[in-house]
């Protein structure tokens, strides 16, 4: 087995650094915002699905980390959020093969739904604290559309990005 070292963990920072600033920069673009896909839920979903169960919520975490630097959502709700995808993951991976592209498309529509609205309830739980109105906020199927999207063409791409490869274990047993 390969053990996966401290290169490979901030490599994985790193990376999910970038992904972040770059969904950021995608979001700004008034054309193109609202089909940007969750890049994390993409890197867990990518390296959960292969990764040894001992590392899935580790990975999960640090995924968390680097988008802490990049959101106003809170800190503890990020962490929960992606540890749930991570768990959610590995209680399906074997059952419904998350690795097949139908079900991993489907997988990562309905968990961007779910993380979204997490995401969402705890943000309108503290704006409410503080005494401010919040509209409800809208139904993100455009992202989770990309996300799906995403998960179907992206997700091999992210799982041999440089660094990342110790993670991830080949289909047939063998880390890869």
């Amino acid at each position: 087995m390969t053990k996966v070292g401290f290169f490979s963990w901030l490599c994985l920072l790193l990376w999910c650094t970038w992904l972040f600033a770059l969904q950021g920069a995608l979001v700004a673009l008034d054309s193109f915002g609202p089909w940007v896909p969750d890049f994390g839920l993409l890197i867990v979903l990518a390296l959960g699905v292969r990764a040894r169960e001992d590392r899935v919520a580790w990975i999960a975490l640090v995924v968390g980390v680097a988008r802490m630097a990049f959101t106003t959502d809170p800190v503890s709700s990020v962490l929960v959020g992606y540890v749930a995808v991570a768990w959610t993951i590995l209680f399906l991976r074997d059952a419904i093969e998350l690795d097949r592209p139908a079900p991993r498309t489907a997988f990562a529509a309905v968990v961007a739904l779910a993380l979204f609205w997490f995401l969402a309830a705890t943000r309108l739980v503290e704006v409410r604290q503080a005494g401010i109105f919040a509209p409800n906020a809208a139904v993100p199927w455009h992202a989770a559309l990309a996300t799906a999207a995403g998960a179907l063409f992206l997700v091999p791409v992210l799982r041999n990005l440089p660094g990342l490869t110790p993670f991830v274990k080949s289909k047939k047993g063998m880390l890869a």
